[in-house]
């Protein structure tokens, strides 16, 4: 086993961990820029692309994987698209910018112009999920 220092958001979101020395400077150093402290013991590396902190704020869990049904990454212009089982409170990105947080678990999108657009799905519980979506004229 070994002793991690975790710093993580509001959100729960690991921002940063060590399991070298961490000094009470360090910590209220970090506090003064909102970020909460644990001290964990994980066995092996601490990953934190790979955990998040849970509800009780005392321990760190695994993240899941996303498994949304995509029917095309390449859908035809005009025609709606509906991506199914995103879990509510995803945040969906679209091109780096913030386009919507998922108060369902489907997303429909029907685009009007063509091109290629990174859609990327982050939630705190889950490992952040990023695709190609490539606009295609009707056949």
């Amino acid at each position: 086993m070994r002793t991690w220092h975790v710093f993580y958001n509001t959100d729960r979101e690991i921002m940063w961990c060590s399991d070298a020395g961490v000094t009470a400077s360090i910590i209220s150093q970090q506090q003064a820029q909102n970020l909460r402290y644990l001290e964990v013991s994980v066995e092996g590396m601490l990953d934190a692309s790979l955990y998040y902190i849970n509800e009780a704020e005392d321990n760190v869990v695994g993240k899941t994987a996303f498994e949304p049904s995509i029917p095309t990454l390449e859908p035809v212009l005009g025609t709606p698209l509906s991506i199914t089982n995103i879990p509510i409170g995803t945040k969906v990105y679209m091109n780096d910018e913030l386009k919507t947080t998922m108060t369902d678990t489907t997303l429909n999108l029907t685009f009007t112009d063509p091109g290629q657009f990174l859609v990327l799905f982050k939630r705190t519980e889950n490992i952040d999920y990023a695709f190609t979506l490539t606009t295609a004229r009707e056949a």
